[in-house]
């Protein structure tokens, strides 16, 4: 409901003031349970005949000889369809008993001293503390989703993807990604249970993704021993990136130096580390093919069932060679 109030919003904002034939067969779920509104605007295609569709309108509605409709109409319509998700009824339940829909719309046009309302069965537990418990939970778990998903995406990125909108992707101009592996990863894992080696990639890229966050960075993966971040990127600073990165490096490089396998205390972690910064003002030769010039890197959402926050470009291509061809740390 909440998802359609904010559609609801959105159309009385706009220039169209109101939906104007709103119900619970104007309300489509797409393929990721996203609720869309729909039959808004051209009032005279919409506005149909059918009994059974002004069960969902407001008296002034049926009073009125008018096409459009009313943001206030608009309120009652919605109040109706949210009878129907709570009491799990069609509107006005007029289906689970012998009622004539036009008797119940001669009611609602005219009025009188107690009108006509959608009802909820006695037996469903309404009560304002319930509500409130449920609301509470639906907010905890939201903040929950909405804390994961920001740390597998960008905000801007997971905002339009939790609307049920395509995340385009984006040029920028001026980044300095970095790439690390452990030296002799497969060597040390060998030695050590999966179990092992999950717990020590854990603890190590936690303490890296805690130094992270002290500089202005952004982790786009890590996959096995690898890791990837960039700095300049998906907010941009600048050219503070390149400091940023040489800064975290240098933590990173100093955390590992302490860092120690449990299972193996005389074995020492080392980092294979690779630069490198883009700028596109600085390229003396840049590349035109189909009329498209490419930028120093380019960043984009890629999947739908399991999206995925990807850098393009030949900074990430060179940053990539520089850390296989390095030498480890000494």
């Amino acid at each position: 409901m909440v998802v359609r109030n904010m559609g609801l919003n959105y159309i009385h904002k706009s220039f169209l003031s109101s939906h104007g034939h709103l119900s619970s067969a104007s309300c489509l779920v797409t393929e990721s349970f996203q609720v869309k509104l729909c039959d808004y605007g051209l009032p005279e295609l919409t506005r149909s005949s059918e009994i059974t569709l002004k069960l969902w309108w407001a008296p002034e509605l049926l009073n009125s000889s008018l096409n459009g409709g009313t943001k206030s109409a608009d309120v009652y319509a919605f109040a109706i369809v949210a009878s129907e998700i709570m009491a799990r009824q069609p509107a006005w339940n007029l289906y689970g008993g012998n009622h004539n829909v036009e008797d119940f719309i001669r009611a609602i046009k005219h009025g009188g001293s107690s009108p006509l309302r959608p009802t909820i069965p006695p037996d469903v537990d309404i009560s304002s503390e319930v509500v409130g418990d449920r609301t509470k939970e639906l907010t905890d778990e939201k903040k929950k989703a909405d804390l994961l998903l920001s740390r597998m995406l960008p905000k801007e990125a997971a905002e339009r993807l939790k609307l049920g909108q395509s995340v385009e992707p984006e040029g920028f101009d001026s980044v300095t990604v970095f790439f690390s592996d452990v030296v002799k990863f497969t060597a040390l894992a060998a030695k050590c249970s999966p179990f092992q080696v999950v717990s020590l990639l854990n603890e190590l890229y936690s303490s890296f993704d805690a130094i992270i966050e002290e500089h202005g960075a952004y982790k786009v993966e890590s996959i096995g021993d690898g890791y990837l971040c960039v700095s300049g990127l998906p907010v941009r600073n600048g050219h503070q990136h390149v400091r940023e990165i040489a800064q975290m490096s240098i933590s990173f490089m100093a955390y590992v130096n302490g860092f120690r396998v449990v299972p193996f205390p005389r074995e020492r972690i080392q980092l294979r580390i690779g630069l490198n910064s883009g700028n596109k003002r600085c390229l003396k030769e840049v590349r035109q093919m189909n009329n498209f010039i490419p930028g120093p890197c380019v960043a984009g959402v890629v999947g739908l069932s399991m999206p995925r926050y990807c850098l393009f470009g030949d900074t990430v291509n060179t940053a990539s060679r520089m850390e296989s061809n390095g030498k480890r740390e000494c």
